[in-house]
């Protein structure tokens, strides 16, 4: 119903106002499903991660890649003590003595203090 609708909409525009508006309907699960409601442009999100929108299909089948990588070099180690606080505005506390990584990329290389890492273990 809403692919209608917007069909129907998109069109009235353009007989009532101008042939020059342009329609944008599918984000990620829409590319994948409806390609024949793609109008002038899509809106790609998760597959650019080379991850499935849908749950049908794993990301092998629909041959899906990752559009970059994002990659740093661990430049130090240090055990942060319990209780102490380190990142960007002192947003993680270690619960206990924690050894930690330091890794080369930060708010000066373009990488936005709002984003929020939790800590992981390395394997």
């Amino acid at each position: 119903m809403q692919i209608q609708r917007f069909s129907d909409v998109l069109s009235t525009l353009q007989e009532t106002i101008s042939n020059d508006i342009k329609g944008s309907l599918c984000n990620s699960a829409g590319i994948v499903n409806f390609p024949e409601h793609h109008y002038d442009w899509v809106r790609p999100g998760i597959i650019l991660y080379g991850s499935a929108p849908v749950i049908d299909k794993s990301a092998h089948e629909l041959d899906l890649q990752p559009a970059m990588d994002f990659s740093a070099q661990i430049i130090a180690l240090q055990t942060v003590q319990a209780d102490n606080a380190i990142g960007y505005g002192s947003r993680w506390t270690a619960q206990k003595d924690t050894r930690t990584a330091l890794v080369s990329v930060g708010y000066g290389d373009g990488y936005p203090r709002v984003i929020s890492m939790k800590p992981m273990s390395l394997l």
